[in-house]
């Protein structure tokens, strides 16, 4: 599976909102622009290997959640 294939199902306000928890929490650098990349798609599985989740890549309904409370 390709680092960016886990995003597809995402829509770009939910990526967008990835891109900007991650990256307050260090493990992305770049715009909050929604759009599919190999730097979230890696950032992504950095997140999960670093909390013992299947490192996969997927933004789950329970990632989104997480991700959501740290943007806030």
């Amino acid at each position: 599976m390709s680092m960016t294939a886990g995003l597809q199902n995402a829509t770009p306000q939910q990526r967008a909102l990835a891109q900007r928890a991650l990256a307050k929490l260090g493990y992305y650098q770049g715009a909050d622009d929604g759009a599919v990349s190999q730097s979230l798609g890696q950032a992504i599985q950095s997140y999960q290997k670093d909390r013992g989740l299947a490192a996969n890549g997927t933004l789950s309904p329970e990632l989104l959640q997480t991700f959501a409370n740290v943007s806030r």
